[in-house]
């Protein structure tokens, strides 16, 4: 396909330069990742678990690699984790950062880079450790293991949490917890999530999960045995499908039930399928997000065609799909 090559619009290349930061692509041997879980927001899937008691209320460290899919959505955060309608929370912003908050946000930041290149795996790190004497490393995240500066995320809250701060929903029984949604309407994660892990009581940096190879690629470690995952741990493989998707391989059988059938994947970290591309229009001389001729679902591997003539839609369908970054 011709335009696999050539056609290529200037938001997909901004999209690339954030993935060279060192998303993880189809890189030969080390540690492989076989599987991961795809959630369509019109479906509005996701997982939920209740904890029990927190090993901390202080030390946390969710990881997780996040392939993004409906980048159209703008009016609402895609949540990759929340505990309780928006109270603790990490979200693909609308605005493309990424944003955390505690106590409905109380306390607040968002990264000032962006992420929404379609094509790459970003590696998430939210590390949690409001004991430390610097307001900056109470709440780290980091993307590709590049600690991202944070800025105000909800104006007039501040960025980080006082010292010795308790969060009082993450981990706390009497809150559902989610992945990929927040429990209010729309809100849903769309894309793709691999290697999600919960680590109670521990703050741990992003090479406890990943690490560079022999040509500079950030991509994920086998990290299972050389980390503590605590009471409220679990490590989400994804390695059944179904009802036992969500299922914990820490060793601490801490489940998670999957809601309305989020669906297994083999694309993954460590093989970066290709996938349509929702940055490019039918018009071949318009670069914009998909929104009317066609719907782009099950994580960019489905195109519907919905208006238009069906030769405009068969010379976009070579201008979408878009390869795996290496």
């Amino acid at each position: 396909l011709v335009w696999v090559c050539c056609w290529i619009g200037y938001e997909v290349m901004t999209g690339f330069r954030n993935a060279m930061m060192g998303a993880a692509g189809a890189a030969g041997g080390g540690f492989a990742v076989d599987n991961s879980a795809v959630f369509n927001d019109g479906d509005s899937q996701f997982f939920s678990y209740t904890p029990g008691t927190p090993s901390s209320t202080r030390l946390q460290t969710l990881s997780v690699w996040c392939k993004r899919g409906n980048l159209a959505q703008t009016s609402y955060d895609q949540y990759i984790f929340a505990a309780e309608n928006n109270e603790d929370s990490l979200a693909f912003h609308t605005d493309g950062t990424l944003r955390y908050a505690f106590e409905g946000f109380l306390y607040s930041g968002k990264t000032e880079a962006v992420f929404r290149d379609p094509h790459a795996w970003y590696h998430v790190v939210m590390r949690i450790d409001t004991t430390q004497a610097t307001s900056t490393n109470r709440v780290r995240i980091y993307v590709n293991g590049v600690d991202q500066t944070l800025v105000q995320g909800n104006s007039p809250r501040d960025i980080h949490p006082a010292q010795n701060y308790d969060l009082t929903r993450w981990g706390n029984a009497s809150y559902t917890h989610r992945i990929g949604w927040n429990g209010a309407a729309n809100k849903y994660y769309d894309g793709y999530m691999a290697e999600f892990a919960l680590c109670d009581g521990q703050s741990l940096a992003p090479t406890s999960f990943a690490e560079y190879d022999d040509n500079g690629v950030w991509r994920p470690k086998d990290f299972k045995a050389d980390v503590t995952f605590g009471n409220n741990g679990r490590y989400l493989e994804f390695q059944s499908s179904g009802s036992s998707l969500g299922n914990d391989t820490s060793g601490a059988s801490n489940n998670t039930t999957n809601n309305n059938s989020v669906t297994q994947s083999s694309d993954s970290p460590t093989t970066n399928a290709a996938t349509f591309s929702p940055l490019i229009t039918r018009h071949q001389t318009t670069f914009a997000a998909v929104t009317s001729d066609w719907t782009l679902t099950n994580g960019n591997r489905t195109l519907t065609h919905t208006s238009g003539s069906s030769g405009d839609i068969m010379a976009a369908a070579s201008q979408l799909l878009q390869p795996g970054q290496k």
